[in-house]
């Protein structure tokens, strides 16, 4: 393995290598291998395992000790963990420190017995122990010199083996070393090494020399020792050293230990031996394993050989010990729990004991207890509760000294965890996790529907066969998991001391009917129809159970009607039908099932429908194409005539001269007639077959002169709903995986075709639109699938234009009368609507006919998104949860409020702002509701949620029930219509500032950073045109008088003043009155999303009637978004008023971010004529739900945030308006730009050039 560290690979190679080295140099180069390679391969194994290499990227940001901690990563820790993708990091290039530091923080199950940095004890067998021990060997390196004597590294070996065996044993699962093996090579190589001539000599010959023999040579030093010999066991000695001479510099004083007749070398960097050094050997806290003879000896190498002098023996044994505990047992028994304690038999006689209770002495004369002192061996705490919760110490003394003993005693606690998805018809596992002193007395299953009410679960029935009850490892087994099961689980567990509830899990059962489509093929010669059936389910989903045929609502079985009817399996769901004829008609319709639900597909079969299209050619000849859908294929076509004086059709010549250029094709018939005199003499049809019957239509020789619009300038509320739709389409098939169904919503730039059938005079196109057209399109032109036909009475009655259109081929027929005031347009039996000559009747009339699909496909969507999640619905009502059925269900919110806009309003609930009236909103929340919660200090906010729910967010801890209680006894009637919701939490308000674009204030906000935001939009003063005030937020301009800049190509330029501030009713509202060389470049204009320039009117109607809303702001630009509360109440707001916020959730992504503050949000009307908005309110903050989950109440990092709940704050603008004016004085009035001359046709079109600014006045 490469490795990263003091020395590189390539210079311990060269160190082992060398051949100056000494025995005990080398000892140290190996030392430094093992602790570079083989102590960090466990670490290595276990990072990988519980943290992949592709994941680290987003969990170390997910850390703060690891980013802005006081022990932070450092930039070259990061250089080698933090790599942008697709770049992975190599973790065998991290070093011991990396590796050590990324498992504290990041592997919590990793976490050992007493905390990490922290020596384990003996008894620690935990993964984390290990990793502990590791890191303590680790170290060892940096405390030895460059010399490790042969003792020290034999004991290093042995410790290393010892882990490194236990952690492979724990790991055997998923560790990829061998760590023993690569261990034995490091040793293996030490062995092999070659000593130096020298060393090798110096390591087989020891001259040894006694202080007697010493005595008589001459030069040579005597070492003397004297300590005690007899001590107390747990006293600390000290044994010394003399040399004489003393300054013997050349010699090296070595302590040794010989015990049952081995001799040992002491290393004096060992804990037990802390405070020595070679004139003094301190031992620590005696023993009776310091039991022994003890030496000390001087060394030096002379003439090739080593000598020594040793002094004489010291025999240390220990007289006495401390005391010790030999056992010790917590037991539960039916009165109460008892401590079972011994001391070691070889203590002195013990003279005291003493009990403690969180550190306070336990009075033993209380009934509580029973036993406790010297001789018992026990203590028990009687009928405990969860009073006698804490830690319990025993501390017994004797003549040595004291020693303690403690448990902790508490209730259980429990954790269960299971898979991430749950496939619905598999077998489902919950795993607990159950710690508990004393030991567990129960434990029970339970889950609940809707979180609050829980019950027993039977572990015995068959539904949980394979569930245990067992302390040791409870398990909950779901047989054959189906959506009935998705619900919240929790275990129950208690002990003596009381009881716990385990972490609530959410099942989150997920599968699929299959998917079903079908189309048909035919068979001449055997008149058969083959109605061919695909059926589908995704692999990890429930396989198809059964399919089935229907024909007009019954069961086909082809055992009733002979051989009329092939048999279908789920292999071969396809339906043959043979000798198919009239009786045959009818809707057929394929029905599969399985263990989630069934999907249905449909076919109908029918004679042909035929539709004619009639073009003139330049030659003067008349075209008739025929478009023919038929189920079964057609398999006949003839065009047929009949001439003056004859009685019967004939068929048609496609030689003859006077019909050149007709053809037979099946798929796309032509007639042509030469002479247009042969229309008026003769009369045409065709005729079409299919196994079904026959199909005739008549040929009119009516004139149409089709015309292509574009909607954008010509049919505004159309286009407007189109991109809707469009926008819409990619989440609804990325929820149904339907993609690449065709629904024509693929095109951004659509063309409408509307034809005009007879005469009709040249200004009647202006009726249609004051915009340009086409009468042709290129080829790649994408044309809307409905034309409306348009027929002007103009001279001709009425009754003679009905004939006329009646004989026309078209989906959409219009009569447009020749009266000029007439009521809603009329729609007659067969389809053909009848409208006056007038031009929004006429505009309203066509946009009916080319928003019917519109309808259609939103009612396909929202059947198939509620039959795919039926039994979801039914179970699933928390709103909290982000999986399909929550996708699903925000998608049908947002289809019906695009549905509000397919219903033409009839009534106004908008008003300009040339006079500010006030209010006329009707709020939903009852003012003794409003005022009870008010009152309540647990109560944080509360709200109208998606106008279904009535939710309160509130304080960890509180009586859920009591509230409920009381609410429904002040009002029943309202929690009838809305399902109140309380969810422990509160939502947090930022204000949406960010160093930015737009409109800045010179006072700095908290940050040091100016104050900076959106310009909303802009008010004149209606007694004078040079008064324009620009609208934002008071938190960007919080006191008057401030000054007001543009950030724009030239710099901060400053624009006007703050002249009205207030963040009162709720209100964050501010106007800057622009200076006056600003006045005339300024773009007062409202824009809506499109960035077409509209009027403005002020919305005070019910928030209840809008649909989808927009904004432009200054940080995210055009978003589009779903009110999702129609009255937020939150306490934190003006106390006073809170009627006036609502919350804004964006449709793909937030609806606003930090900068946009100041936005106007805005909605379209109900109308044909949109060249208007109607303002509704401005931007002001975000808002994101924060849900208690933690045990700490005043720990902040016990809330957790509501993922994908990033709201919107608004306020209604009117209201702030209404403030302004009565700040201002009597007389006091604006409103917005209220131009005539802003249209939308295609003469005045208002759409952003390349030169255009994005804001909402121009560049200075």
């Amino acid at each position: 393995m490469k490795e990263k560290t003091a020395y590189t690979e390539l210079d311990l190679g060269l160190i082992m290598e060398s051949s100056d080295l000494s025995k005990a140099e080398y000892n140290f180069v190996c030392v430094k291998r093992i602790c570079a390679s083989v102590i960090k391969m466990p670490l290595i194994d276990a990072l990988t395992h519980h943290i992949s290499p592709i994941e680290l990227h987003k969990k170390i940001p997910s850390c703060s000790m690891l980013v802005t901690g006081k022990n932070k990563l450092s930039p070259d820790q990061l250089k080698y963990c933090f790599l942008q993708p697709p770049l992975l990091p190599d973790y065998n290039t991290f070093d011991f420190t990396l590796l050590y530091e990324l498992i504290r923080h990041l592997c919590p199950s990793l976490k050992p017995s007493q905390r990490w940095g922290i020596e384990p004890k003996c008894t620690d067998t935990l993964i984390g122990d290990e990793i502990e021990r590791l890191r303590i060997l680790s170290v060892f390196m940096f405390l030895c010199s460059t010399r490790v004597s042969d003792g020290e590294f034999e004991e290093f070996i042995n410790c290393v083996r010892n882990v490194v065996r236990r952690f492979q044993n724990l790991t055997n699962d998923w560790s990829k070393y061998n760590y023993e093996e690569e261990l034995i090579k490091v040793v293996q190589k030490k062995l092999e090494f070659k000593y130096p001539k020298k060393e090798e000599e110096l390591a087989n010959v020891q001259l040894t020399f006694m202080p007697s023999q010493c005595t008589d040579k001459k030069d040579e030093p005597v070492i003397l020792i004297n300590g005690p010999e007899e001590v107390i066991c747990g006293s600390t000695i000290r044994l010394m050293v003399n040399v004489e001479p003393a300054n013997t510099t050349e010699w090296l004083v070595n302590w040794q230990k010989n015990r049952t007749g081995a001799t040992e070398l002491i290393s004096i960097r060992n804990k037990k031996y802390i405070g020595s050094h070679d004139r003094q050997l301190v031992i620590n806290c005696v023993e009776r394993e310091d039991k022994g003879k003890y030496q000390a000896f001087l060394s030096r190498e002379s003439n090739g050989k080593i000598h020594k002098i040793f002094s004489k023996c010291i025999y240390l044994l220990p007289q006495k010990e401390r005391p010790c505990f030999d056992a010790w047992n917590i037991t539960t028994e039916i009165r109460g729990i008892t401590i079972y304690y011994k001391v070691s038999e070889c203590s002195p006689y013990l003279d005291k004991i003493r009990w403690l209770k969180n550190g306070q002495n336990l009075d033993l004369r209380n009934e509580k207890y029973v036993g406790g002192v010297l001789n018992d061996g026990f203590i028990t705490i009687l009928s405990p509760t969860e009073e006698d919760r804490g830690t319990y110490s025993c501390t017994v003394t004797n003549a040595v000294g004291s020693v303690s003993k403690n448990v902790t005693l508490d209730i259980p606690n429990a954790n269960i965890v299971t898979d991430s998805e749950i496939v619905f018809g598999s077998n489902t596992t919950i795993n607990a996790t159950i710690s508990s002193c004393p030991s567990i007395c129960g434990l029970e299953w339970q889950k609940s529907i809707d979180r609050h009410d829980f019950s027993i679960i039977n572990v015995g029935d068959q539904k949980h066969e394979g569930s245990s009850l067992d302390p040791i490892l409870p398990l909950l087994v779901i047989t054959n998991t189906t959506f009935d099961d998705g619900q919240h689980y929790r275990l129950r567990v208690w002990n003596k001391i009381g009881e716990h509830f385990s972490n609530t899990l959410h099942l989150k059962v997920t599968g699929k009917p299959p998917t079903v489509s079908t189309f048909h093929t035919k068979c001449i010669e055997t008149r058969s129809v083959e109605l061919i059936g695909n059926v589908s389910v995704i692999d990890k989903y429930p396989k198809v159970e059964s399919v089935y045929w229907t024909k007009n609502g019954k069961k086909i079985d082809p055992q009733t009607r002979g051989r009329k009817y092939s048999k279908v399996s789920v292999k071969s769901p396809s339906l043959t039908i043979h000798n198919v004829n009239y009786e045959d008609a009818g809707s057929y319709e394929l029905t599969a099932t399985n263990a989630v639900g069934s999907n249905k597909s449909d076919i109908a079969l029918g004679v042909p429908e035929i539709y004619i299209e009639r073009r003139e050619n330049p030659d003067g000849s008349r075209c008739f194409t025929a478009k023919i859908n038929s189920i079964p294929e057609a398999y006949h076509v003839q065009w047929k005539v009949k001439r003056n004086g004859h009685e019967e059709f004939s068929l048609i010549d496609v030689n003859d001269p006077e019909y050149k250029g007709t053809s037979y094709s099946i798929h796309c018939p032509v007639l042509v007639v030469k002479e247009a005199e042969l229309l008026k003499n003769q009369c045409f049809y065709i005729k079409v077959d299919n196994f079904i019957g026959s199909s005739i239509k008549e040929i009119v020789d009516m004139p149409i002169r089709y015309l292509f619009y574009k909607p954008d300038d010509d049919f505004d509320h159309f286009h407007y709903i189109y991109n809707l739709i469009r926008d819409c389409e990619s989440r609804v098939e990325k929820i149904l995986c339907s993609k690449g169904q065709k629904n024509n919503f693929t095109s951004k730039d659509v063309v409408i075709k509307i034809g005009i059938a007879g005469h009709f005079h040249e200004h009647d196109l202006n009726l249609i639109s004051e915009g340009t057209w086409k009468e042709t399109v290129s080829e790649d032109q994408q044309i809307w699938n409905v034309s409306p036909l348009l027929c002007f009475q103009n001279d001709l009655s009425l009754e003679s234009v009905s004939k006329i259109v009646r004989k026309i081929s078209a989906h959409h027929r219009i009569i447009v009368t020749s009266d000029t005031i007439c009521n809603d347009a009329i729609e007659t039996t067969d389809s053909i609507i009848v409208v006056c000559k007038k031009r929004q009747k006429i505009k309203k009339a066509i946009t009916i006919c080319l928003e019917k699909p519109f309808h259609q496909i939103l009612e396909k969507w929202c059947e198939d998104l509620k039959n795919l999640h039926q039994i979801l619905e039914k179970w699933f009502k928390d709103l909290g949860n982000y999986d399909l059925r929550k996708q699903a269900s925000e998608i049908i919110a947002e289809i019906k409020d695009i549905r509000k806009y397919l219903v033409f309003e009839k009534s106004k609930n908008t008003t300009t702002v040339s006079g500010l009236e006030g209010s006329c909103t009707e709020f939903i929340v009852p003012d003794n509701i409003k005022t009870y919660l008010c009152r309540l200090p647990c109560v944080n906010s509360f709200e109208i949620w998606e106008k279904l729910s009535f939710k309160i967010c509130v304080e960890k801890g509180t009586d859920e029930s009591e509230i409920k209680k009381e609410l429904l006894k002040i009002n029943k009637i309202f929690f009838d219509n809305f399902r109140l919701e309380i969810v422990k939490g509160k939502y947090v308000i930022k204000n949406t500032l960010k160093q930015g674009d737009s409109l800045l204030s010179r006072i700095p906000n908290n940050s040091g950073m100016l104050n900076k935001g959106t310009l909303g939009g802009f008010v004149r003063k209606n007694d004078d045109k040079r008064k324009i005030y620009a609208l934002t937020c008071n938190h960007i301009f919080p006191e008057e008088k401030q000054l007001a800049y543009a950030n724009d190509s030239n710099g901060l330029r400053e624009i006007g003043t703050c002249v009205f501030t207030t963040r009162e009713k709720a209100c964050d509202f501010a106007a800057i009155e622009l200076l006056d060389p600003f006045l005339d470049v300024c773009d007062v204009t409202v824009r809506r999303e499109d960035r077409r320039k509209v009027n403005a009117k002020l919305y005070t109607g019910n928030l209840r009637h809008v649909g989808l809303v927009h904004k432009i702001g200054a940080a995210t630009d055009v978003t589009n978004g779903r009110i999702m509360s129609l009255e937020y109440y939150d306490k934190e707001m003006d106390y006073c008023d809170r009627d006036n916020i609502f919350l804004v959730k964006g449709l793909n992504g937030p609806f606003s971010e930090e900068g946009d503050s100041g936005s106007l949000v805005f909605c379209r009307p109900n109308s044909v004529k949109q060249n208007y908005v109607n303002v509704l309110g401005m931007v002001f903050a975000q808002i994101i739900q924060k849900n208690y989950d933690g045990t700490d109440d005043d720990d902040p990092n016990c809330m957790s945030t509501t993922v994908g709940e990033n709201l919107s704050v608004c306020y209604r603008i009117h209201t702030a308006l209404e403030l302004f004016k009565e700040n201002q004085g009597k007389g006091f009035e604006v409103k917005f730009q209220e131009d005539s001359s802003v249209t939308l046709s295609s003469s005045s079109s208002q759409s952003f050039s390349s030169g255009d600014s994005n804001d909402n006045f121009k560049r200075f």
